[in-house]
């Protein structure tokens, strides 16, 4: 475990990244299981997908950064936390066949 305040590095981003399960999970559960050349546009639209969200997070982190005051902290993490609420209730609502 790093300190407290320590420099957030490339290869500390790389190693968190490789530790992190979400791959895993999305590659045995959410891509469809068959044979390479049938699921390239699944693969493809899954990395678009990706590709939107990640800009569209950095776009709201660049908004928030430059309009930050002292309640920008609680308001990131409340509003990280809705958008993951919401996730997981879509996904539990899918396993459980509500949704």
């Amino acid at each position: 475990s790093a300190p407290v305040g320590a420099a957030i590095t490339p290869r500390r981003v790389f190693v968190t990244t490789c530790l992190n399960p979400k791959g895993l999970i999305v590659g045995l559960v959410l891509l469809p299981q068959a044979p390479l050349p049938r699921i390239w546009p699944y693969i493809l639209l899954f990395s678009a997908l990706v590709a939107f969200a990640a800009l569209m997070w950095l776009c709201v982190g660049a908004f928030l950064i430059r309009h930050a005051d002292q309640s920008s902290p609680r308001l990131v993490r409340g509003t990280a936390s809705g958008f993951l609420l919401v996730l997981s209730l879509g996904l539990a609502g899918n396993v459980f066949g509500i949704l």
